[in-house]
């Protein structure tokens, strides 16, 4: 999950302005109408759309976006079957402020739902700054069962003291099918001086649940990904750490994602993709909490500074108020939540699978929406 616009924008690389090539939305499909993928032929085609577009801004991104308000929504409403968006049903609520944290839903049309919560974790090293993505990312296939879990890497925001910002990812990212046990293991390179290798480098193999290897990945991070299926494996020399080096023989890679190009002008526009310029768009009929509702961030899109500053001191501190509030009143069940950190439309709950506390949506959003039913929404702006 990422922030542009000053809202929210998810993971798939949908959300993102970087389709998935047509072999991989043909795969895709495949799921959706029940086809067995039990071979490995669909997984790789299946999730490196979703885990390497999402850090695909960052290398231009160099500013930073409004904090949210408490039970903030962020909801992309408008028109967006240009960009490949239709039948999608997309939820962001801020769940936590301190520390800050955001859940994320989708629901597809298409056959998939994918949710998450969003915190991090970050160090100052000086220099630089490391952000560490906190929590699991799942994304389930309706038909098939398929579901699958990662995490994303970490983000490093280089000259932070002095010199021009630059992002870098770095890490691992292993990526498991719960149902088949098959997985994709991918690894982002960190950028370095003395390194020949193609700047925001990432490599992966997808293996079997026997540790089989059917599928190598290449490519970059910001740019566009390519598989390329195995047809022979053998041992090739070994690595200066020690350990023994496999050499794959391929076929034609395939490429499984390409990023958009940017639109004109986009270094006046803070980079933002044609997607992100839309989001702030306004829309009737939205929650009384809803992110494009906020006035300082209306001032702030019009050009007026000094009236969006003013605004924003005015929001954080009616946030304090509330806090200041709702802590100095005793509660009746001591060891329990105060009424006002419950979430609205998220609940939480343990996963099963990683055995985390994660918020998960409970429901009544879009049904409120429906009926423009926002009695329970507290009036935060």
């Amino acid at each position: 999950m990422m922030l542009v616009g000053g809202r929210h924008c998810g993971d798939p690389a949908i959300l993102q302005g970087c389709p998935p090539s047509n072999d991989c939305k043909t795969m895709m499909r495949g799921v959706g109408n029940g086809r067995s993928d039990r071979n490995m032929s669909l997984l790789p085609f299946q999730r490196l759309p979703q885990a390497v577009p999402s850090h695909s801004e960052y290398c231009c991104l160099n500013t930073s976006p409004l904090p949210r308000c408490q039970r903030e929504t962020l909801v992309p409403g408008q028109d967006l079957s240009s960009l490949g968006m239709t039948l999608l049903s997309p939820l962001v609520s801020q769940v936590s402020h301190h520390p800050p944290a955001a859940a994320h839903h989708v629901y597809s049309k298409r056959g998939w739902t994918l949710w998450q919560e969003i915190t991090i974790a970050s160090k100052f090293r000086g220099k630089y700054l490391s952000i560490m993505p906190l929590g699991a990312i799942h994304l389930e296939f309706h038909s098939s069962g398929n579901h699958y879990i990662w995490r994303k890497v970490t983000s490093t925001v280089h000259n932070i003291i002095v010199g021009k910002l630059w992002i870098d990812q770095s890490g691992e990212i292993e990526i498991i099918n719960h149902k088949s046990k098959d997985k994709c293991q991918l690894k982002f390179t960190p950028y370095s001086y003395f390194s020949r290798d193609v700047p925001r480098k990432v490599t992966g193999v997808v293996t079997d649940a026997d540790g089989k290897a059917h599928y190598v990945m290449s490519g970059t991070w910001d740019e566009n990904m390519e598989c390329s299926k195995i047809v022979q494996s053998s041992h090739g020399s070994t690595s200066s750490e020690g350990k023994q080096k496999t050499v794959y023989q391929t076929l034609t890679p395939k490429v499984l994602w390409k990023k958009y190009p940017l639109p004109e002008n986009a270094e006046n526009m803070y980079f933002f993709s044609n997607l992100a310029l839309t989001l702030n768009e306004p829309e009737e009929r939205v929650a009384p909490t809803d992110s494009r509702l906020r006035p300082d961030q209306r001032l702030m899109e019009n050009g007026k500074w000094d009236e969006a500053n003013v605004e924003k001191q005015r929001l954080e501190e009616k946030q304090r108020a509330v806090r200041r509030r709702r802590e100095s009143c005793p509660s009746p069940l001591q060891g329990k939540d105060y009424e006002g950190y419950i979430p609205l439309w998220f609940e939480r709950k343990v996963d099963p699978l990683t055995g985390e506390l994660i918020c998960v949506y409970k429901g009544g959003y879009w049904e409120a929406k429906e009926k423009q039913d926002w009695h329970l929404c507290p009036d935060i702006f």
